[in-house]
Parts: structure tokens; sequence; C-alpha cells
């Protein structure tokens, strides 16, 4: 891929507004945005003619105009290059199998964040037997809010680099250079995309510390001055729950290292993680409480709370249970199972926020509930043993 590459943007959220100014700042590359839901690409076709996206963050704004704003697949996807699929993961499959009929030879496509589990989706339904090389970011490089839709987006910080695995693994390197030279980002190569997998961060943030907020107080009532903070509050019991389901997650990953010779070295600790993707943004690099009660990043982002008026509760359908928990600690959970490794905490986190969303997906820690079909869990594609995690994933 040279000059001429050309990279569609699949969504219309946050990350998507994001993206298109970091394209065009990178180097000016042919952008087009396919927003199928709803009225999502008229908005934006809306917003841009008015000037273009500008990318607004603390010191400096970035503008960009995309070539094209389409909700046709046909029309984006056969002469693009890279696809980039920045949507939440529970609309991940619907987008995917509308753009893979029209996916060229050759193509890169991601999602950015890929989250859990995004590669055994991908390769079992639509890219098996395809020259389509896959990719996944461990996380968004961006925190960040849409203030005026197709128009304006503010970034409240960005990590100092961002971790990112292919299928097949031998294409990592080209696929890294290529993204970061498109987006103007800093890429870390992972060793695989199971290290994307079981490296997912947003499990473990986001759940653990709904969890360590509301856990036993699910019917507390806030006025609007009274939400929480939902990174720079979490207190040191939070903390705790968050380090225990990351320790979790390392014994899976070392065991499979250990026992099976996968290299997933770069699946690390959640504090380890904070500090390389935030740096100096932390002021108190003490411990994981200290990392979020001080990281600039996370500036005045409140927990999510629903209501009216002046009055709220916790808000047990944001994408912070939705996506992170079926899509995140389920399909980790499911890693362990084939592992043999036990994961209480983990356990735990599950199946409260299972009950605050009204789903049913493990039963005794088994992918036996009635709602694990809407998952991301090795099992559901047949995935029942560590060869073949290994064949799907590394």
């Amino acid at each position: 891929m040279g000059s001429q590459t050309k990279v569609v943007v699949c969504g219309g959220g946050n990350a998507a507004h994001v993206l298109v100014p970091a394209i065009k700042e990178a180097g000016g590359t042919w952008v087009a945005v396919l927003a199928t839901f709803g009225d999502e690409s008229q908005r934006i076709a809306n917003g841009v003619a008015q000037g273009g996206i500008i990318a607004a963050y603390r010191d400096h704004h970035y503008r960009g105009v995309p070539d094209l704003v389409t909700s046709s697949p046909s029309e984006a996807i056969p002469s693009a290059d890279v696809v980039i699929v920045s949507v939440p993961a529970f609309a991940h499959a619907q987008v995917v199998e509308s753009i893979a009929p029209y996916l060229k030879c050759g193509a890169f496509l991601g999602a950015m964040p890929s989250r859990s589990g995004f590669e055994f989706y991908a390769t079992n339904k639509h890219l098996r037997d395809r020259d389509i090389t896959l990719f996944g970011f461990q996380t968004l490089p961006w925190a960040c809010r849409v203030a005026d839709y197709g128009r304006l987006v503010n970034v409240l910080g960005r990590k100092n680099i961002v971790s990112m695995g292919a299928f097949p693994t031998s294409k990592t390197a080209g696929v890294a250079q290529v993204l970061a030279s498109i987006t103007g980002l800093r890429i870390r190569p992972a060793n695989s995309m199971l290290s994307i997998s079981l490296g997912n961060v947003g499990q473990i943030i986001h759940p653990g510390i709904m969890y360590g907020f509301f856990h036993g107080r699910e019917d507390l009532d806030y006025d609007s001055d009274s939400v929480p903070l939902f990174y720079q509050s979490v207190n040191r019991e939070t903390s705790m729950i968050l380090d225990l389901m990351s320790r979790e997650i390392l014994a899976v990953a070392r065991l499979i290292e250990q026992k099976h010779g996968v290299n997933l070295g770069d699946v690390i600790g959640l504090k380890q993680w904070l500090l390389d993707s935030y740096g100096d943004q932390i002021r108190d690099k003490t411990d994981i409480q200290t990392c979020f009660a001080t990281n600039s990043a996370y500036e005045g982002i409140k927990a999510p709370v629903i209501g009216e008026g002046n009055k709220f509760r916790p808000d047990f359908k944001s994408r912070y249970l939705t996506e992170d928990v079926p899509y995140g600690l389920v399909v980790t959970r499911g890693v362990a199972a084939i592992c043999g490794i036990e994961t209480p905490v983990i356990d735990r986190v599950i199946d409260t926020c299972s009950h605050w969303m009204g789903v049913q997906y493990l039963i005794g820690g088994k992918p036996c509930g009635r709602d694990v079909s809407g998952t991301r869990h090795p099992v559901v594609y047949g995935i029942r043993d560590i060869d073949r995690l290994i064949a799907t994933s590394v």
C-alpha cells in the first residue's frame, strides 16, 4: 500500500469523528465514512458540508473533510485498502456482515477497538479462505465525545501508544506500519490477536468500576451534582477489585505461554498498562487508584446514569456493561475455562453485571446461560480446546 491507500471508517460515533481529521492530518489519505445506522450518514454529511469535522484537543485542533460519506457498503468498500470498523462490539457482526461481500483481495479489515473474541467471529464467519488480513486495536486511542454531530468532537485525552494485533500474525508488522502512517498514531504491534483479546483492558476497567461503585447500592439516587466521576472516584476497594481481575487474566496468559509456547508477553497488568498508555498525563503513579484519580485524560468523565430532572440512577444498560461483559469478560472466562483456571473475582463481576442487565450468560461458570449465544464466548464458535483457540487467533 502506497500513497494512494484508500481508507473506509465504518461508524458514526465518537471515534469515527476523530479518525477522519486524524487521517487527514497524518497525510491526507483518501478517506470515506460508511455510516449504516439510521440517519447517521445524512447527519454527518450535513455537518461536514459546513466545513468538515474538527477534532478539538486541549491545546490544538485538526480539521478533516471526508472524501465520501455514504450509507451504502457497495459504494464505499470495493476500492478500500483499509477498513476500520469503529462501532460498539455488539454492532461488529452487523457491520462486518454488510461489508464482507464487497471486500477486495488483499484488504485489511479491523476494529477499533476490537474488544475480545473479534477474531473468533471474523475468521469463523466471513474471512476463512479469503485473502483478507484481520486486525484489532486493544483499545480506543482517545477519550473523546462528539459535541456537534458531523462537525466537532472534543478529545479529552490521547494514549501515548496503542497495541494492535493482526491475523495472520505474519502480517502484524506490515499492518502496524500502514495504520501508523495513515492515522498518525504510535502503534505497538502485539504478538497475536489472542494478546489483544486477553489484554482488553476495557473488560477490567468498565465492569470492574461499575461493580465497585454500585454493587449493593443499585437503588441509590443521585442529583446532577452528586453523580460520581467514573474514573477519578475509584476508591481503594474498587482498585483492589480491578487489580484482582487483572491478576486472574495474567494467570491465564502466563499458563498459555508456559504450557503451549505462545508468546503473550504483551498481556500486562492494569497498572503497567495505565502507565504505558498515559505516561505523564498521570500525576501520581503510586498505584492503580492514584493512576485513575490523577489522570488528566479522565478528567470530568462521570459514571453512566439515567433519569430526568434532577434524579438519576445507575445505567445498567450502558456500553460499559453491554459491551465489556459479553465481548470481554465472558470471552476471557471462556479462555480461562479452556486452560482450567478459576477466576472467582471475574465470575462474581460477570454474575452481578448479568443480573443488572437482565441476561444470563454463565451458570456456575459454564456457558449454558440462555443468552450466551449473544456473546463471543469461544464455545459459540466451536472453540473448546487450546489447539483450536491458538489456530483461530495466533
